[in-house]
C-alpha cells in the first residue's frame, strides 16, 4: 500500500506540472484535501491495528477509513470526467474552426468566380484550369485530407488564393496536431489516475481480511 501511495503522489505531482483551467485547479486541490484526510484515517487505523486494537481497527474502517477512500475516489473520478468532457470540447472546438475557415474560402471562391464571369474566352480558358486545382484543394481540406498537395509559384489572384490554402493548410495541420497531443496526453493521465484508484481499492478491500488475522506472537 505504501508503494501504491508513492505512485500515486508521483503521478499527482506530474498533472500538477500540465497546464490546467481554473476548475481542474479546483479538482486537484479537492483530491489533495481528500487524499490527505484518507491517508490521515488510513494511518490511524494502521496505528490501531499495531497497537493490538483489531477490533477498534475494523470499527474505524467501516466507519471512517472506507468513507474517505470513497470520497477519495470520487473527486478523482470527477478529474477524469473533466478531462474527457475538455478533450470533446477540443475536438469540437478544432472541427469548427476547420470548417468556418473552409466556408471562408468558399466565399471567396465564389466572389472570385463571379468576377471572372464575365470575362473573354481568352481569360477563361486560362483560368479554368487553376480554378479547377483551386477547388480539388479547397475540397481536399474540407474532407480533411491536410497533405494534399498545394500548386505555388502563381503571380496573379489564382495563386493569392493558392497561397492563402497553402497557409490554411498549415494552420489547421498545426491546430490538428496541437488537440491530438492534448488529447492523448489528457487520456493517458486518465488511464493512470484509473489504474492507480483501482490497485488503491483493491488494496483497501484486502485490509479487513489482514485486520482479522492478529500477528503470530498474540497467539503464544
Amino acid at each position: 500500500m505504501d508503494a501504491t501511495s508513492r505512485e500515486v503522489s508521483e503521478l499527482q505531482k506530474r498533472l500538477d506540472q500540465l497546464p490546467h483551467t481554473p476548475a481542474e485547479d479546483a479538482l486537484l486541490k479537492a483530491i489533495a484535501e481528500k487524499r490527505q484526510a484518507y491517508v490521515a484515517v488510513r494511518d490511524a487505523v494502521r496505528a490501531q491495528r499495531q497497537g493490538g486494537d483489531v477490533a477498534g481497527a475494523r470499527l474505524a474502517m467501516e466507519a471512517r477509513l472506507k468513507p474517505a477512500l470513497a470520497a477519495y475516489l470520487a473527486a478523482q473520478q470527477a478529474f477524469v470526467d473533466e478531462q474527457h468532457r475538455l478533450g470533446t470540447v477540443l475536438n469540437e472546438t478544432a472541427t469548427t474552426q476547420r470548417m468556418r475557415t473552409v466556408v471562408m474560402v468558399a466565399a471567396v471562391m465564389g466572389l472570385i468566380t463571379l468576377g471572372l464571369a464575365g470575362g473573354t474566352v481568352y481569360l477563361v480558358r486560362s483560368i479554368c484550369r487553376p480554378l479547377e486545382t483551386v477547388v480539388k484543394v479547397a475540397h481536399a481540406i474540407a474532407d480533411g485530407d491536410l497533405t494534399h498537395p498545394v500548386p505555388a509559384g502563381r503571380r496573379d489572384e489564382i495563386g493569392d488564393v493558392l497561397d492563402a490554402l497553402q497557409h490554411m493548410q498549415h494552420s489547421l495541420q498545426r491546430v490538428v496536431g496541437a488537440v491530438r497531443g492534448a488529447v492523448e496526453q489528457i487520456q493517458v493521465a486518465s488511464h493512470e489516475v484509473a489504474a492507480g484508484n483501482q490497485d488503491l481499492s483493491a488494496r483497501t478491500e484486502r485490509t479487513p481480511a489482514t485486520c482479522s488475522r492478529p500477528p503470530a506472537r498474540w497467539k503464544n
